[in-house]
């Protein structure tokens, strides 16, 4: 059994399941199909998106999206791009830190909790979990 699952409630019976550890929140979303969604947010009404957070640092601040400012070499919408040269380290980060982290997932009456509520201005890619 998951820490923070009810009892009797089966692991992956939920959308996502929250976790929260001292100071620090986990989120398992139970997913059928990730991807790494460059350009533009996944819209919060496409009902099999199920949680959907910031990505990949990049490497300036512009104004139209490029592969190429992406930190490292990643897969998209399943297409390989070249990104910036960066440490021997996986193009996913997570700890965007304030104004890059904006981030949100389903509840499990549709409803979306966001977290982090404040989209960042130059945010363009993003870790993106569906069930299909």
């Amino acid at each position: 059994m998951f820490p923070g699952i009810a009892s009797g409630q089966k692991a992956g019976s939920r959308l996502v399941n929250v976790v929260p550890c001292d100071s620090l929140t986990v989120y398992y979303p139970h997913f059928t199909r990730i991807d790494l969604v460059t350009g533009t947010m996944p819209p919060k009404s496409d009902g099999k998106v199920i949680f959907c957070c910031a990505g990949s640092f990049t490497g300036e601040r512009l104004t139209s999206f490029k592969h190429s400012n992406i930190a490292g070499d990643h897969v998209s919408g399943g297409t390989f791009h070249k990104g910036y040269k960066c440490g021997p380290y996986n193009a996913l980060y997570c700890d965007m830190g304030r104004g890059w982290n904006y981030s949100w997932y389903r509840k499990e009456d549709g409803s979306v909790k966001e977290l982090f509520p404040t989209p960042g201005k130059y945010t363009t890619n993003w870790i993106t979990f569906y069930r299909e």
